[in-house]
């Protein structure tokens, strides 16, 4: 599949939607079978479960047995997801599916009943603190993609998926407003809560109280999810005409056609969430895989190998179907062209050579007699066309029907006119007791009336003078958060990205942020440390002039032209960068071995650059 961005830029919400609708309907038929092979079972003994608490009079007595066998079924389809996601990924990449061993089984298992149970808690918790519910639902998400046993260690699964998780906030959220349907079914669920306890406290009144509820939630669904209140609303009324299509065409009578308000009772409620889970639920990881793809491409180019091995058939295809046309196309050419008379020796010799060929149809309608009506018709004709309208004096048009942007400007000019002319009044009768007496005679504050235009232009000048105080205000303040925030950043570089240049810091400084990441486990940006400190010990040394546009090999080669006066240190300085590039650019694992032996080597080029 074609990615349409780059690598270190943002892909947008609705693209990536895109994105994952078409990767969707371009996945196997085994992807689907596995989503709904693990989705399907714990969704039906959700709802029996649900109906058998709800309706069975003896139903304490397997409320003990019960989360068992809920929680079974729930790592059950967690991990049958994860074998989804795990295909959507492979094809996204253009990979050859990766054998599933039995310990490779065994780890997928561990990691996803390990993480995910933690989600029917954590979730809701983070709901209500609104901040981190974003990157908690992304977390989740990239574990059900992540865990997919290939990993040996549940901490590198962890750490994996929060880094993604934390990955473009912004889209992140958009993505769970337009597409998810969690807050549906986590709405629905309080709902399914609240109503027996309102009918239990009170059974006189909680009628009102219960459709009250209903409307308060359900205007909050419409601001929080409104693709899942719009699929709920098609399968709930999906579910409610059924039997009656039942009945109409099968002749098959229900206690639903009966009653249809009899469906409207919380198992209906369930059924219309479960469904709705199902038919979103595989949009939200489609996306999430996506994201998880573009995540892991920023440092590895997965996106640009994918495209590559998709390049090696889209270059052989075009040359096919044009060799394939051009041998088709030739003998139908060769036996459709018609012979022309006079270029062959077969020619009839009884067409006269003087007798005059009708070449085109403008020699046939030449030879036709035309009348003046027709010719004056004709002329009117074309004296009515778009390119001689220009010349023509303007004609007054019916006024045409309104549009309702025309008419939204119209009504907005209307309302500021309307505004303007309430201030005015308002101002009159402000200053009405210093404007003179109607009945005549010189007054003393006549003059104060004549100032009115002079007092309106100052008030005017002094808003505008208020706003742009104001406004200066906002932009020094807006000014010294950004430069605080770039100083903060700037402080301590953020080794992921590519624009960091090893002369941010000084040599103590990449070597404490190396200590940092060993002790944190991260030996591959540990080693970037190192070179970074490396880099900065020479251009201390005034061996090196360290810049955004040098590489690699330019460092060496200018290392080679300044250091000859300190033998062998081109030699460790090149094991260094090779090992630095087999690591960061290329598929080699960074080991404490391999940071061991870069800072030995560190150590050798600082002595040696004394």
């Amino acid at each position: 599949m074609k990615a349409k961005r780059g690598r270190t830029s943002e892909p947008e919400a609705l693209e990536l939607i895109e994105q994952a609708i078409h990767l969707l309907r371009q996945s196997p038929f085994s992807a689907w079978a596995a989503y709904y092979l693990g989705s399907l079972p714990f969704l039906l003994g959700l709802l029996y479960f649900w109906g058998d608490m709800s309706r069975d009079a003896a139903a304490s007595q397997r409320l003990a047995e019960w989360p068992i066998v809920l929680s079974g079924l729930f790592v059950w389809m967690k991990c049958w997801q994860t074998v989804c996601t795990c295909q959507l990924m492979e094809q996204l990449q253009q990979n050859e599916s990766e054998e599933w061993t039995w310990s490779r089984i065994c780890r997928m298992v561990a990691a996803q009943s390990a993480i995910q149970p933690g989600a029917l808690f954590l979730l809701p918790v983070a709901l209500l603190l609104t901040v981190p519910f974003g990157w908690v639902y992304a977390f989740y998400e990239n574990v059900s993609i992540l865990g997919d046993g290939r990993e040996d260690r549940l901490r590198q699964v962890w750490r994996r998926a929060w880094r993604q998780a934390g990955l473009w906030p912004m889209q992140n959220h958009w993505l769970i407003w337009l597409v998810s349907p969690y807050l549906l079914v986590l709405v629905a669920a309080l709902l399914l809560v609240i109503v027996p306890w309102f009918q239990a406290q009170a059974p006189s009144w909680s009628l009102g109280m219960v459709w009250l509820a209903v409307s308060l939630l359900s205007l909050l669904m419409l601001a929080l999810c409104p693709l899942s209140v719009a699929v709920a609303l098609n399968l709930g009324a999906a579910l409610i005409l059924v039997p009656e299509l039942m009945r109409m065409l099968l002749g098959i009578e229900t206690q639903f056609t009966r009653s249809a308000w009899g469906m409207l009772n919380s198992t209906w409620m369930a059924m219309t969430c479960a469904l709705t889970y199902l038919a979103l639920d595989p949009l939200v990881k489609a996306v999430y895989v996506l994201r998880c793809c573009y995540g892991e491409s920023r440092h590895s180019a997965l996106d640009l190998r994918s495209e590559l091995k998709g390049l090696r058939l889209r270059r052989i295809v075009p040359l096919v179907i044009i060799f394939m046309t051009i041998a088709l196309s030739s003998p139908a050419v060769a036996q459709e062209r018609p012979a022309r008379p006079g270029n062959t020796a077969t020619n009839s010799p009884t067409t006269p050579a003087s007798r005059p060929l009708a070449t085109n149809a403008a020699d046939s309608l030449l030879a036709q007699s035309i009348t003046p009506e027709q010719l004056d018709q004709s002329i009117e004709q074309v004296l009515a066309g778009r390119e001689y309208r220009w010349r023509l004096p303007r004609e007054q048009q019916p006024r045409a029907q309104e549009s309702w942007l025309a008419g939204s400007f119209r009504n907005l000019t209307l309302k500021v006119r309307n505004w303007m002319r309430a201030f005015r009044e308002w101002f009159d009768r402000l200053f009405r007791p210093l404007q003179p007496e109607p009945s005549g005679g010189p007054s003393k504050s006549s003059w104060l009336g004549s100032l009115q235009p002079l007092l309106l232009g100052c008030i005017f000048v002094l808003l505008l003078a208020l706003a742009f105080l104001f406004w200066q205000r906002w932009r020094e303040r807006r000014r010294k958060l950004v430069e605080a925030v770039g100083e903060a950043v700037a402080s301590v570089p953020d080794l992921t990205q590519e624009n960091v240049a090893a002369n941010q810091l000084p040599e103590e400084g990449w070597l404490a942020i190396a200590g940092e990441f060993i002790s944190q486990g991260e030996p591959r940006l540990a080693l970037r440390a190192l070179y970074f400190a490396g880099l900065a010990n020479l251009e201390h040394c005034h061996l090196l002039t360290i810049a955004r546009h040098k590489s690699n090999l330019d460092y060496l080669r200018e290392l080679g032209r300044r250091a000859h006066a300190h033998p062998g240190l081109q030699p460790i300085f090149r094991e260094n960068v090779a090992a630095f590039e087999r690591v960061w650019y290329g598929f080699h694992e960074a080991s404490l071995e391999t940071v061991t032996l870069f800072r030995a080597n560190l150590e050798r080029i600082r002595a040696l650059a004394r």
